[in-house]
């Protein structure tokens, strides 16, 4: 019984404190175009108090265009992103990762 008191607590307090956050998506900048997510998965290692996450998705682009999209990775604001990569056919994309500010100014540059 106490255990299931602890366990309830915790869903409670989780729920109430915890930070909201989405799954990671893609964000089409463009009109009528179409890019359904086929898969996710997720290889998660814990050491301590940090958590390494692995997050593979696959896309399909069902049209023959090129498209424009923003990669939209919400996580909380104790949490980091180190590395970054994007397999399309036969080429590879390492991403350069900076600050959030930093990052926008190169965008828009």
């Amino acid at each position: 019984m106490r255990a299931i008191i602890i366990l309830l607590f915790l869903s409670v307090s989780i729920g109430i404190f915890g930070q909201k956050t989405a799954s990671p998506y893609l964000k089409i900048i463009g009109k009528n175009t179409n890019i359904p997510l086929k898969s996710t998965k997720a290889n998660v290692t814990i050491s301590g108090t940090i958590a390494h996450v692995k997050i593979t998705q696959t896309y399909q682009n069902l049209s023959n265009t090129s498209i424009e999209a923003s990669y939209v990775f919400p996580m909380s604001t104790n949490a980091a992103v180190h590395d970054m990569k994007m397999v399309m056919g036969n080429r590879t994309i390492k991403a350069k990762v900076y600050e959030k500010q930093k990052a926008k100014r190169i965008y828009n540059k």
